[in-house]
C-alpha cells in the first residue's frame, strides 16, 4: 500500500469487497476499537502509529462492553448491516436448522 493511511486502507477494503465505503469504515473502526480496548497497549500504540488515523477511527466506532452482546453482538450486528439480513443469518447466537426464507 503506497499511501498507508487508515482512509486508504478502508477504501481498498471497500473496493475489493465491493461493499459500501461507509460499511467498510464501520467494520474497520469497530475492529480497531476492539483492538484498542483489548490489545497489549504497547503493541496497539505501535500498530496505530503505523496507520495514521487508526486511533481516531477506533474512537469514532466504539465497542462498549455490556451493551447488549458485547464485542460479539457488535460484530454480528455490523455483519448483518453490511451483508444484509439473509446473508448474515448464520451469525445469530442460536442454532438454526435451515436458512430463513
Amino acid at each position: 500500500m503506497p499511501d498507508s493511511t487508515i482512509e486508504s486502507f478502508v477504501d481498498e477494503i471497500a473496493q475489493r469487497s465491493k461493499i459500501d465505503p461507509l460499511a467498510a469504515e464501520t467494520a474497520v473502526g469497530t475492529i480497531l476499537s476492539v483492538i484498542q480496548q483489548e490489545g497489549n497497549p504497547s503493541k496497539v500504540a505501535q500498530l496505530f502509529s503505523a496507520l495514521p488515523g487508526a486511533a481516531d477511527l477506533a474512537q469514532k466506532h466504539p465497542v462498549v462492553a455490556g451493551s447488549g452482546g458485547g464485542v460479539g453482538g457488535a460484530l454480528s450486528g455490523l455483519a448483518a448491516s453490511s451483508l444484509g439480513r439473509t446473508q448474515a443469518w448464520w451469525l445469530l447466537p442460536w442454532p438454526r436448522l435451515s436458512r430463513p426464507a
